[in-house]
């Protein structure tokens, strides 16, 4: 009663469509079956979650990988679990949960699926032992965490891998003064009647993007740019409407922005190349920290060869 006279057009639009609606699936069963108003969501969740900063995780995995959303971006739902905090202090949880130590102790209760990836059930989850710091070393020791977990989600935040490059990329581009391809200044004449590229081949002055297909310049550091651009937005291997990306290739005016684009390009490179190796260091002091807040140094060497022969196994 409430959907038809709140809202009569979609009451009248789903009524069209009471059929498909009542069979649908959940369970192996039919909504008609499961005693299931036929215009019911299928396991909505709780949509104040959504609205809530939480830890999430996926429930099928081959290590920890809780994840803080302090912005709502993510749903709770299905094989996606959520975990809600009583106590604000969720970077301390976030650092106690992808420790090596909640690793070992998880993998000894998860039940292991094919490809070396483990169930992380939400019985399982729940009886995780969480240990709140209380004497003045522990909360230093918890401070210490904090600090590495934030230097940790700026890494992740910073580094972003190529997305990363190619926003930024593509980022200094717009912020010079450039032109389309074809009305560049740097550029001879542009040959293209096919519609691939299927490889990227500097013969002299030209740029062969397939066998027959080239673009001539009047400057190396042009052939440069445009092997960068074509690898940075993935169209090496592009065979939809090529004539179009080349007409609006977007390109500096002036040679000079050109070679100032490429080499702070090799440095957001160079940069997020680097990011994963100080990220795993960082991983590695929280391991030591987490362990000595629950006074297991003397399983330290067991929990790391676990965790490092789970990994292997995979």
């Amino acid at each position: 009663d409430e959907l038809r006279h709140k809202y009569p057009n979609t009451y009248s639009y789903f009524k069209l469509y009471r059929k498909e609606l009542n069979d649908r699936m959940d369970s192996r069963k039919k909504i008609s079956e499961l005693d299931r108003p036929w215009f019911s969501l299928n396991r909505p969740g709780l949509f104040r979650m959504k609205d809530e900063i939480k830890i999430m995780t996926p429930c099928v995995t081959h290590k920890n990988n809780f994840s803080l959303d302090e912005e709502n971006h993510l749903w709770v739902v299905g094989t996606n679990y959520g975990i809600f905090l009583k106590n604000p202090n969720y970077k301390l949880i976030l650092g106690i949960l992808n420790s090596s130590l909640i690793e070992f102790y998880l993998k000894n209760k998860a039940p292991v699926k094919a490809g070396g990836f483990y169930q992380y059930m939400g019985n399982i989850l729940k009886d995780i032992p969480i240990k709140l710091p209380s004497t003045a070393q522990e909360k230093e020791i918890e401070g210490k965490i904090i600090d590495t977990v934030d230097e940790i989600l700026a890494l992740a935040k910073k580094g972003g891998g190529q997305i990363k490059i190619k926003d930024e990329f593509n980022k200094l581009i717009k912020q010079s003064l450039a032109t389309k391809l074809i009305k560049s200044p740097l550029i001879e004449k542009i040959s293209i009647s096919s519609d691939k590229i299927s490889e990227l081949r500097k013969d002299k002055n030209k740029l062969f993007i397939n066998l027959t297909d080239f673009i001539e310049v009047k400057d190396d550091i042009v052939i440069a740019y445009l092997r960068k651009f074509l690898r940075i937005n993935e169209l090496e291997d592009e065979n939809t409407d090529i004539q179009k990306i080349f007409r609006e290739l977007p390109i500096p005016i002036s040679k000079k922005d050109i070679e100032i684009i490429l080499e702070q390009c090799k440095e957001i490179e160079r940069e997020v190349d680097t990011t994963p190796s100080k990220i795993t260091k960082l991983e590695e002091k929280l391991n030591k920290m987490v362990i000595q807040l629950y006074q297991m140094e003397q399983y330290e060497e067991l929990i790391s060869n676990f965790v490092k022969d789970s990994e292997n196994a995979r």
